[in-house]
């Protein structure tokens, strides 16, 4: 049962991926025959026969499920950390907010994920510009009941950053959301965020679930490779990139960006 369930999800990722991108942003327009551009070489697609048999052999992908049931295609060019955003909340199962698109029902979106709160940590125009720094990003999270614990690569090492990953994608509850940059993997354009749903012991390699996907399909990163990506500098921050973790709050009155 468990296993229909992993491939009926594989599946459903791909559904309505296309969708418009009209602001200029961390993500790069580029002319692609058809929807999603070819992955190179050096990375595995989920939607190859490879790319499944490492998802069925994975012993770390505890956070897979949740996120592909809530998995989102980015609304613009530079809304890759919302996007991520809202499958990280969704995926918590926190009290969610109104929808006005999905009234009765409650649901983050990447309309009302910008709250007063999130607001004046980076504005929505600003994002739609430029999107967001890895302290941004961590810090508009903050404003809702969760942990998040964000490391840049400059302060960790890879067998760290490894470890870390593997146990959060072994727990319930648990996400890890990476933020690094494409060209590194010999993908277009710069700077991108998307959540990693699982890793495979065999190959070393973790599965990046990215948000854009009218431009590139999941795809498993061997994880040397996902690192180098995370260590150069962004230079609307002059910090490294990096990672963070997010979990369910022990207390969920706490607003850490409040507090800072």
């Amino acid at each position: 049962m468990r296993a229909t369930l992993c491939f009926v999800l594989i599946s459903a990722v791909y559904i309505g991926v296309v969708g418009p991108a009209v602001n200029l942003g961390q993500d790069t327009p580029q002319r692609v025959e058809g929807a999603v551009t070819k992955s190179p070489a050096s990375l595995i697609a989920l939607d190859s026969d490879e790319g499944q048999r490492l998802l069925w052999e994975s012993t770390a992908k505890e956070g897979y499920v949740p996120l592909s049931i809530y998995f989102t295609t980015q609304q613009n060019l530079a809304y890759c950390s919302v996007a991520t955003g809202t499958m990280l909340l969704n995926g918590l199962g926190i009290p969610r907010p109104a929808s006005d698109a999905h009234r009765p029902y409650r649901l983050f979106t990447q309309e009302n994920f910008f709250t007063p709160e999130v607001s004046k940590v980076v504005s929505r125009d600003t994002v739609s510009r430029s999107g967001m720094s890895l302290k941004q990003f961590a810090d508009a999270l903050r404003t809702f009941p969760v942990e998040v614990n964000m490391t840049y690569a400059s302060e960790a090492s890879l067998p760290k950053f490894r470890s870390s990953a593997i146990r959060t994608l072994g727990e319930r509850k648990s996400f890890l959301a990476v933020n690094y940059l494409r060209n590194v993997l010999s993908q277009k354009s710069g700077g991108h965020v998307s959540p990693v749903g699982a890793y495979h012991e065999g190959t070393d390699r973790f599965l990046i679930l990215d948000v854009s996907r009218y431009k590139y399909p999941p795809v498993w990163v061997k994880s040397e490779s996902l690192w180098e990506a995370m260590t150069g500098i962004d230079p609307a921050s002059g910090q490294s990139r990096g990672y963070l973790i997010i979990g369910t709050a022990a207390d969920p009155t706490k607003n850490k960006a409040a507090k800072e």
